[in-house]
């Protein structure tokens, strides 16, 4: 699967309303978020696969077996050093790969790239990265998304 079908084929089921889950802050458990942050962090930024922990279970709340889903979250997290994030959009297919998509406000598409250190490749900004590739786009006119694809998909 190419990489901008794969994004395009994430975001048909997101605003389709296949998927969608939100954290419920009240009932979070005390110090969950602080460690599921880093391993959320570290998925979206492409370095290491998201593991189903007890605390990144027990703030995402997933509504089925895998992580796939649109989450909000409980606080905001920073990524790449300065993209702030409330939301993410997960795609989990286990070992074939998964997808992290966030959708940061209050920036341009060339502040995302600067602080993922994508490239323009071919109209898009890209960064190959162990296991998969980084990109950012603009889905919709004004909305920039930052994706990390990892497994087969970004090979």
């Amino acid at each position: 699967m190419q990489p901008i079908r794969f994004l395009t084929f994430c975001a048909c089921l997101s605003a389709a309303g296949l998927v969608h889950a939100q954290a419920d802050v009240r009932t979070i458990p005390s110090g969950d978020w602080s460690r599921a942050m880093g391993p959320l962090r570290d998925a979206i930024e492409c370095n290491t696969p998201l593991k189903a922990t007890a605390a990144v279970r027990n703030v995402l709340r997933p509504p089925q077996g895998n992580l796939t889903a649109d989450y909000t979250l409980p606080e905001p997290l920073t990524v790449f050093g300065s993209l702030k994030v409330t939301a993410v959009s997960i795609y989990d297919e286990g070992a074939e790969g998964a997808s992290f998509t966030i959708k940061p406000a209050g920036v341009k598409l060339a502040d995302i790239a600067r602080a993922a250190r994508l490239k323009k490749d071919n109209g898009r900004y890209f960064r190959a990265v162990k296991g998969g590739h980084i990109e950012a786009g603009e889905p919709r006119k004004g909305e920039f998304a930052l994706s990390c694809v990892s497994g087969e998909y970004g090979d």
